[in-house]
């Protein structure tokens, strides 16, 4: 330590200085010397610290599982962090709100609860139609990272089948014909219809 530092500051409790080599990831012990015109001591003890940093922040937020997400249920994925800063990941902290825009509230890995779990399948408080809302952070030996980007997914299944077209006047030349919507959407608005013909060889798009 630069005698210039600590000369004539007997209240300094904090020095930083720099690490004379790359030693992220490892536990470091500390002891402090003293020494006077008489000589030195060295300290009873020592201090241990761990070299890292907090890993990387999530940069997605949770992922949507298409074949495992419905009206009554919603599946997720939280990616994998590959920079954990230097020291063992030991929790991923979820956090969901209530479909109405309401407060976050935690799904998992919280400061009281440590999980590494990182696929979901949510049933408790799914309303079919409603938008939920997912964040995730991630913790190592050091603390936790900033909370991922907010993703918003919809709790609904694919429409029940649309009952079949009625023939309301047909000719030589021209069908009329009346369709209908599906009388249950899934929770979610049908926004295309395609009609589909077959003249003898398969339905094909009209």
């Amino acid at each position: 330590m630069d005698p210039e530092v600590i000369s004539n500051n007997p209240y300094l409790f904090e020095h930083t200085f720099t690490l004379p080599v790359a030693l992220s990831g490892l536990n470091v012990r500390f002891k402090l010397q003293a020494t006077n015109e008489r000589g030195s001591t060295m300290s009873v003890d020592f201090i241990s610290a761990l070299v890292a940093g907090l890993p990387d922040k999530p940069t997605l937020g949770p992922q949507d599982v298409p074949t495992i997400t419905e009206e009554d249920r919603i599946g997720l994925t939280l990616p994998k962090i590959e920079n954990n800063g230097g020291a063992v990941i030991v929790s991923y902290h979820l956090m969901m709100d209530d479909g109405k825009n309401g407060e976050f509230r935690t799904v998992t890995g919280d400061d009281s609860v440590i999980s590494l779990l990182r696929s979901f399948t949510i049933t408790e408080g799914i309303l079919k139609g409603h938008t939920f809302r997912f964040k995730y952070r991630v913790r190592n030996q050091i603390g936790w990272t900033d909370w991922s980007p907010v993703t918003y997914i919809l709790a609904a299944s694919v429409s029940i089948k649309p009952p079949a077209a009625k023939i309301i006047t047909s000719s030589d030349s021209q069908l009329v014909l009346e369709v209908f919507e599906p009388t249950d959407n899934g929770g979610s608005i049908v926004t295309k219809y395609s009609l589909y013909m077959d003249s003898g060889s398969g339905f094909t798009a009209l």
